[in-house]
């Protein structure tokens, strides 16, 4: 190991300084930026053909790269609570729209950081990240106003917080976009920048008034007609609808000659459309990052970016993501950038999670990682490449119920009943693999083959990971209180508004 190494991992651990011993090296600066919706594949650092992310690469350059991150969930409001915790979804509350928040009594991210004196700054774009569903736990200041909005929006706040900090002590910043979301609609020329000689229906579809209506593509054809299922339940005073499920569940029953076929061609450019929305993000990314340099905080900040679930582009017959749990949802960008550019280039092929980000940054900083989280500080796979701990499979989790465990080359789904639910643990139990609810993958970069579990071999990889899975979810954490959270009715028309409830 270079002495550089061992330099560097003494001074991210050093808290105190005897008389005799060097001044103890000052506590990194941590900022966390978030690229809501991002596949990893479809990066340049990832090796996507297509030139979307430029900057991003540029960063790359001087950051350790995880080319194999996975998310714990499809969606927004789980996955940042699980980052955030070290925790699983399921871990923190029951997977409800309703019913999910955050609990006060789990220790977050910025929380931790608050405890060794870090002022903590969250600059987000609303939906899913709005503070009434715990997300602002530990931050001194959240600003969560911009709802589906960009890093245009978040990042003029953020860097204004970062001016006006006590420069005496460290801070932790977090910084998110919905930039990549759909509907993949940019300002200026981004939608159209991959694609700009295409005529076709598509451009249409994207700029459809009704929100997410991307997702009335199935199986290549566009049902313009099918409405939005008014589903209704009552959870305390509120009633919050139902959409996807039913959504899928009709247009599985849909006459294929009722829809409008697509070509190849128009999927394509939902693709390139998707890809321009990268493109966005990356000129924001960009424009961050010279603004931290000529603050000169590249040098004493550890900059981390993820992405917090990728998003289905018809590898399945549908586009958006929270639909399953397949690599496109799963698999994100994991990068992080040490003080001065330390270890940049460094690229390692072993699967992480974003659960490891709490412990990670905490290792970094000096702090404990509290008990009952489930991630692993990523420091020893940076400093010499082994972690003996790093479990053998990674769980992840839907709201539109459905658990899977990845391992290294194949994957297992389990569909159907809502994880930590009773109706769950009672499958895990009683679980056969000849149930229609079970299906299994083989995964790899580029590879994904859904296989025969009547085969003895395919019967053998499933049951290793229905091990993990069972595991997984044994001895449970408490998931807190299952009251409803008092939600702004303003904030439920909103997610209804956007298709989301």
């Amino acid at each position: 190991m270079k002495l550089t190494v061992l330099l560097l991992s003494v001074a991210l651990h050093a808290t105190t300084a005897t008389a005799q011993d060097a001044p103890a090296a000052a506590p990194p600066n941590v900022i966390l930026v978030a690229m809501d919706t991002t596949r990893a594949d479809h990066l340049g650092a990832y090796g996507y053909a297509r030139d979307t992310s430029p900057n991003l690469d540029r960063f790359a350059r001087e950051s350790v790269l995880f080319e194999r991150c996975f998310s714990q969930s499809n969606e927004t409001l789980t996955s940042f609570a699980s980052a955030f915790t070290s925790r699983l979804p399921s871990d923190l509350a029951p997977l409800s729209y309703e019913l999910f928040r955050v609990p006060d009594t789990v220790h977050t991210l910025p929380g931790v950081l608050q405890l060794h004196d870090y002022q903590t700054g969250g600059f987000v774009a609303g939906g899913h990240m709005v503070a009434a569903f715990g997300h602002d736990k530990g931050f001194d200041m959240y600003q969560d106003s911009w709802h589906f909005g960009s890093f245009f929006h978040t990042v003029p706040p953020a860097l204004a917080w970062v001016d006006q900090r006590e420069r005496e002590r460290p801070f932790f910043l977090f910084v998110h976009g919905y930039d990549a979301h759909s509907p993949y609609a940019k300002p200026l020329y981004f939608e159209h920048l991959f694609d700009p000689d295409y005529q076709g229906p598509v451009d249409d579809i994207l700029e459809d008034p009704i929100p997410l209506a991307i997702e009335k593509v199935w199986q290549g054809r566009y049902y313009p007609g099918i409405a939005r299922p008014q589903v209704t339940r009552p959870v305390g005073e509120r009633q919050i609808q139902v959409l996807h499920t039913d959504l899928f569940s009709l247009l599985a029953l849909q006459d294929p000659s009722d829809g409008v076929p697509l070509a190849p061609r128009d999927l394509e450019h939902v693709v390139a459309h998707y890809d321009g929305s990268i493109a966005y993000a990356d000129v924001q990314l960009g424009l961050l990052m010279t603004e931290l340099d000529q603050r000169n905080l590249l040098e004493s900040s550890v900059i981390i970016i993820m992405g917090d679930h990728g998003e289905d582009l018809f590898e399945h017959g549908h586009a958006n993501h929270r639909i399953s749990l397949h690599d496109a949802s799963g698999h994100v960008p994991l990068l992080v950038r040490f003080p001065g550019g330390e270890h940049g280039g460094q690229r390692i092929s072993t699967p992480v999670e974003l659960l490891d980000i709490m412990p990670t940054v905490l290792d970094l900083v000096g702090a404990i990682t509290p008990a009952g989280t489930r991630g692993h500080s990523l420091l020893p796979l940076v400093l010499d490449g082994t972690d003996p701990t790093r479990g053998s499979a990674s769980i992840s989790e839907g709201i539109l119920p459905m658990a899977s465990a990845r391992s290294d080359t194949h994957r297992l789904i389990l569909a159907g009943t809502l994880p930590g639910s009773p109706a769950f643990m009672q499958a895990l139990s009683d679980a056969r693999l000849d149930d229609p609810a079970f299906s299994l993958y083989r995964v790899g970069p580029g590879v994904e083959q859904r296989l025969d579990l009547s085969d003895p071999a395919s019967q053998q990889q499933a049951a290793t990971l229905l091990d993990v899975m069972r595991l997984a979810y044994a001895d449970r954490p408490s998931s807190g209180d299952e009251e409803p959270p008092y939600l702004d009715p303003a904030l439920i028309q909103l997610m209804r508004d956007k298709g989301y409830w």
